[in-house]
Parts: structure tokens; sequence; C-alpha cells
């Protein structure tokens, strides 16, 4: 493909402004983004949300873009005289074709089935992918979940339905290569408003409903609804729910030069379905078409699902495929991975996993799991940050309503606080009714907040759960990452459940909690501040859930209502309320642990980067040595301002000596405490009173090492080889470094 190619393009489709080609080279990349252009590219500057392609094209040019296409006027003193510039009347819709064009027109040559609506889609493709796959005519398929290309699967991105164009693109390449003929892909309001799909033709397109969802981004519903439309207008044929109100507008604008089916649940369509039985595991259905009555069987449960088998049915139907043969190959058909997902468990409850994030959704997912459940349900949920506000109180308070236990969490908050969105959803939960869960009132229907989401599936199995109980995870389905911030976290509901459910049971961990930060002036607890975008202590709580330690105790004292807000109230609380030193604040948790023996105890401030099979193989080194006390070492190439460890010429330990009173050959030492330690709890509680107030007036958790050297109690140190899982955090260049470190351990993900 030359430069001269993609102008004759552009002139063909009306879109060509201006060209200044000097020389028709041959284009060897495509980009978008000035990052990836490498020389002899073509690069597209694209004005979106967040940033405006226009801004990067020197950085494109230095990086050997050899051609520019853009909506802005070539200018001279940016572009040079050696690059050529295209001017464009629309750059996203010249992305798309060029794409195209890049991979040999592959539409052209695919039969494409469109796939939009608010709810449904992700299970009309499956659905859809299934039937034409086990009729055999080859098929592939572009969904939320993956990309399906004969045998290979590939992922199609974080948060969003339909691709970028040229990966779209690329997706149906392969699909041509393997010779398929049908791509069944779902089409979003935000990819055809972005004319991410521009230029492909359909043979049918399908909208399964619309109800208000994404109004953050196209403002008014009926911006919505004509942004869904744009499908039909390049659609051979149209299938559309009979049921849904936007029905008479389709009908009306599409009635006179579409071929048209319709299906429903309840009036005069094409195909009419019903169901005759439900249990936990599938649903019996029937289908009506022409007065005669068609019987399946599907691992699908709900109205809404029906839906979506008519839908598919109904698609297939028009492709040639009677509707006996669709409903027979449904028989055998798996729900896609994050819809009314179950997580098999051996505690006698029933978990869900559902992409459930709109007001619609989650009613219609509360009210079947309503009727299935045998005792509570129990409802995880939250609402995402930068999207439509408007539905978190509609969403809290339909949860408050149906589920007996509305505990509400993150999902993915962005920039925003996520105790404050989880305080938006409150409130609808209290318009319903709902109660504290804390609270002595005796109701019915109670809510909880926990803004991590990890700690609120943990308290929901391990602490709430009883036999008989139904739990619900909704909002991230299939889901891999979380967003907080700008930074996507790994995260997969049915991995934390997964973990949760292996995870053992008994441990108790004491995190102390309780210290201001002086060196870093903060206002806000040190703990308490974001490394990737989530406080320091977060990533602590959950890796001691993941090793084990159920009884988690929290030692708080500046501004301890800050620490107890952004954890949430599933940890138990201790308070110090003078600021007296680590080994006051330890004895602060031991005193509210009334009967455990033994048990870990680490900073709240430094534990971030410590695996969770780090604090299980120290608590479990404590117990096979039966000591009195274990605390943990390292070897720190630049150990400044950490205590040293002294030993003899056979290793035993003699004593750690603070860096201040080290002598020059002790400041040499390079293995360090870290502050990580198990106690024995009753020898804890009396040997604490032995310790004596320092020169500041603080009692110091490292004297306890002194004590038992003094006695002769046996101390096991566990050396812990992998030094990069300690990361004190004392002043902002530490800070800095722990943010940066923790960012290059999420993209390693």
């Amino acid at each position: 493909m030359r430069a001269q190619d993609i102008v004759g393009l552009l002139r063909e489709a009306s879109l060509l402004k201006k060209s200044n080609v000097i020389q028709n080279v041959n284009i060897v990349g495509i980009s978008d983004d000035s990052r990836k252009i490498a020389r002899g590219f073509l690069f597209v500057a694209v004005k979106g949300l967040r940033t405006d392609g226009n801004k990067y094209l020197e950085d494109a040019i230095k990086s050997g873009a050899s051609t520019i296409v853009s909506e802005r006027p070539f200018k001279k003193a940016v572009v040079g005289e050696r690059v050529n510039y295209i001017q464009v009347q629309d750059s996203r819709k010249a992305l798309s074709l060029i794409a195209a064009l890049w991979y040999e027109n592959p539409a052209e040559k695919l039969k494409i089935i469109g796939l939009t609506g608010t709810k449904g889609k992700t299970t009309v493709a499956h659905l859809l992918h299934h039937i034409f796959n086990k009729v055999k005519i080859g098929v592939g398929m572009i969904s939320t979940v993956n990309a399906v290309i004969a045998n290979e699967v590939s992922d199609t991105g974080l948060h969003v339905t339909n691709p970028e164009p040229l990966l779209f693109q690329s997706f149906l390449k392969k699909m041509v290569d393997k010779g398929l003929k049908y791509a069944v892909c779902e089409i979003t309001s935000h990819g055809l408003d972005q004319e991410r799909v521009y230029g492909i033709n359909y043979e049918v397109g399908v909208l399964t409903n619309i109800t208000p969802e994404h109004l953050d981004y196209h403002k008014t519903f009926a911006n919505y609804r004509r942004s869904k439309l744009k499908l039909f207008e390049r659609s051979k044929k149209l299938v559309v729910n009979r049921d849904d109100p936007s029905y008479r507008v389709i009908r009306q604008m599409f009635k006179n030069d579409k071929k048209m089916a319709s299906y429903s649940l309840n009036a005069d369509a094409d195909i009419v379905g019903k169901i005759h039985r439900m249990t936990e595991d599938y649903m019996d259905y029937g289908v009506v078409k022409d007065a005669k009555v068609y019987r399946g069987r599907i691992k699908l449960l709900g109205k809404y699902n029906l839906y979506n088998v008519l839908a598919a049915v109904c698609v297939a139907q028009l492709e040639g495929i009677g509707l006996k043969a669709s409903m027979r190959a449904l028989e055998d058909f798996q729900p896609p991975e994050g819809r009314l997902e179950k997580v098999n468990n051996e505690l006698g409850i029933n978990i869900y996993i559902d992409f459930a994030h709109t007001p619609d959704s989650l009613e219609n997912l509360l009210l079947l799991l309503k009727k299935m459940t045998k005792k509570r349900l129990i409802c995880v949920f939250g609402c995402a940050g930068e999207r439509d506000k408007r539905k978190r109180f509609q969403m809290g308070k339909i949860s408050g309503r149906l589920a007996d236990l509305s505990i509400i969490t993150a999902e993915d908050p962005r920039t925003e606080d996520v105790n404050g969105i989880c305080s938006q959803i409150k409130r609808g939960a209290l318009k319903a009714l709902a109660k504290d869960y804390f609270s002595k009132d005796n109701a019915e229907r109670k809510y909880l907040i926990v803004p991590d989401r990890y700690e609120a599936i943990y308290y929901s199995i391990k602490s709430v759960a009883q036999t008989g109980d139904t739990i619900v995870i909704c909002g991230k389905g299939h889901e891999n990452s979380m967003c907080y911030g700008k930074i996507e976290h790994l995260w997969k509901d049915r991995i934390a459940i997964e973990n949760v459910l292996k995870a053992e049971y008994g441990k108790n961990a004491i995190i102390l909690a309780a210290g201001k930060g002086k060196r870093l002036n903060s206002e806000a607890p040190k703990v308490i501040l974001d490394i990737a975008e989530k406080p320091i202590v977060s990533y602590c709580v959950t890796n001691l859930r993941r090793s084990g330690f159920s009884n988690i105790t929290l030692v708080v004292g500046y501004r301890a209502s800050d620490v107890i807000k952004e954890i949430g109230p599933t940890v138990n609380y201790a308070f110090q309320r003078t600021a007296l030193g680590t080994g006051h604040a330890a004895w602060q948790g031991m005193k509210n642990l009334k009967s455990e023996r033994t048990i870990l105890v680490v900073n709240g401030d430094d534990s971030a980067f410590y695996k969770p099979e780090t604090f299980a193989a120290v608590f479990q080194s404590h117990l096979e040595s039966k000591a009195k006390l274990t605390f943990t070492s390292t070897i720190l190439e630049n150990p400044t301002g950490i205590g040293r460890l002294v030993r003899d010429i056979n290793g035993t330990l003699l004593r750690i000596v603070e860096e201040k009173i080290a002598s020059e050959s002790e400041k040499k030492i390079k293995e360090c405490n870290i502050g990580m330690y198990v106690f024995d709890r009753g020898w804890f509680l009396k040997n604490i009173k032995k310790v004596k107030k320092g020169t500041v007036g603080e009692y110091y958790i490292t004297d306890l090492i002194e004590i038992a050297v003094r006695q002769n109690d046996f101390i096991n140190v566990f050396r812990l080889n992998d030094s990069r899982q300690w990361c004190g955090i004392n002043t902002w260049d530490e800070l800095e470094h722990a943010n940066k470190k923790m960012n290059e351990e999420i993209n390693k993900t």
C-alpha cells in the first residue's frame, strides 16, 4: 500500500480535503499512537476524549513517520518538506477506511452480523457463534469477552466491546485467512459514535434493547439511541426486540427499505418465546413460529436470557438455519464467562459472577436470583467512576429493595474517590429502607460499605454467608483489570473468589497503622497514602487475607477515622490514643485478641510488597521453630537508617543495633531487621512490660528482641531472600520510589 493509494481511497469516500504527497512511498505500518510509530509508518492523528493526536505530530515524525493523516491544515514548520501530509474531513473515519485497506478489506469477504443494545450483546454473540459452529458453518466472533477465530482465542482489550479499527480489521482478516464465512461482532454505541467500524456493511444488524446507559458520554438518551441505530443504516436485514420501547421508532425509520424480523415474549412477532420450567441449572422454553411450537432446553436462566435466545435463533433463521436445528444446537451451550457464572464450592452457598452494571440488568438479575435462593440473597456491587452518576442512586435503591444484604464496593473508581461513589449508592439503599448492617435494627434488608473489592468478596463469603445463601458479585463479569486513577490493576472476580475459597482460615495478624509519618509532613495518615492509586495498607490487608489471616486487627491512632473509612468495617480496630511507639501500638492490638496464641505483627507502611507466600512462610517458620519470637531480616545493599543484626562468629544473634549508635564496623553490616514479627501472645504480654520508654518517650517493639536475647529465650530469625519485598516509606522520595515500583509490578502482569 502506497501513499497515493490512501489519497485515492479518501477521495473516493469524500473524506479528502487536501493532499501534499511528496513521495509515493510504500507504507510499512499504520498507527494512531505516536509511541508505536517506526520508520516508514503512516500516522493518523485522531482527537480523542482525553488527548489529541495532533499534539504528537512532531514525535511521530521524529520516530520515522513518512505520511501523516490529520484534520488540521498542513503546516510546513511542523511537518517539514520530506513527509507526506493528507488533510481529511474526519480522521476517525479515515482511520477505519485505511485500516480496512491495510488488511485488504476483509469485511467485504465475510457476512457480518452486528449486535448492539444495552444488554445481552455478549450472550447473543456467543449463542450465535455456538449455533453456527454446531451446524458446521465457519464463523468467527469478536465479543466483549474475547475474539474467537477457529481455535485461536485473543484478548480484545480492557473495558471495551468492539476494538479500535486496526485491531478490529486484523481480526476480520484472520477470519478470512481461516476460510470462515461469517463474523459475529458486538458493536457498541461508543464504537459507532467514534466511527471505529465506519465503512463496514452488515448482513444482519441486531438490536437487543435500549435502556439509558453511557449518558456521561452521550449526554442524552436520544443521542445514545441515535448512535445505536447507526448500525441499522448499513445492515441488509434487521432483527429487533418487539417488546423494547424503541421498536416503534425502528419500525418507523426502516419499515420500507429493510427486511426486518422481530421476537417477543408478550406480543405478536415473528417468533414468540415462553419459559416452561426453570431450575438452578437450566431452563425449559418454547418458541412459537407460524402457529408451530418448538421446545428446547438451555443452561441459561431467566426471562432476559430467553430474549437473548430468541434474538439468536431469529438471526439464525434469517441465515437459513431452522428453529429446530438452532434450538437443538443450544442444548449443550455453555454461558459466556461472567454472565451468571456459577462458582462451585463446598460451603453450601451459591456464588455467581455477573456483568450486571446497569439499573435494569441489576434488577433483572436480582429478581431471578431472589426466586432461586433458599435463604438470603447477598449482592456485592459498585458503580464505575467517571461514568453516569445518575445510576448510582438507582442501583443502590434496586439492591436495597431486592437483596437481603447489599455490600457496596469498588468497581473501577478511576479518578473518583471510591468512598464518595459508595456513599452515593448508599443513599439509594437507604431510600429502599435498607439499614446499616451493624445497626441493632432488626430490618430484613441491610447494606454495608467495604471500599476494597477483594475485602468485600472475602467478607461476604467468609464472614456473612451461611448454608443456603446466595452471593452474586456484580459489575465486572469477565473483565481482567480494575482501574484506580489511570492505572489498570490486575483483577478478575473469579480469581478473587477462588483465592478466598482456598485461603486458610483462623490465623491472626496485627497491622501497625497508627503513625502520622512525621517526615512526610502529610495531613493524611501515612498508611492510607496512595501507591499506584491505592492506599499503602490495602495491599497488606489483601495479601494477608490470601495467606490465611482471617482475623486482622489494625492499630490506628492519628486520624483513625480516615483509616477506618478507607479500609472499612471488615477488620478489627484497636486504638492507640497517644503515640507511644511501635511496642505500645502492638500491645494495644494484642489486648484486643483474647485467646489467640500466635500473632503476626507487621508495619502497615512498609508491607505493600510482601507476597502472600511470604506472610505464610514467616508464620509457619515460627510454628515449626517453637520460638517465643520470630522476626524477619533481609540483606540490604543500602541499609541506611535501618537496624543491623549483630551476630557472633557462629551466626548466633547477639543484638540489633540502631544506626545512630552503631560502630563503624557495625554500620557495614547489611543484614537488617525489616519489622515483621510473630509472637507467642503470652510471652509478648509478659515481656512488653519490661520494655522501657526511649529517649523520645516511646516504647519500641525492637526492644523485645533484646529482652529475649538477655533472657536466653529462643528467637527465630526468618531470612527473606527477596529484599525487594520490603519497601520502607518515610520520605516523599521513598513514597515516589514505592509508587514507581508498584507500577512496574503491575505492568509485569
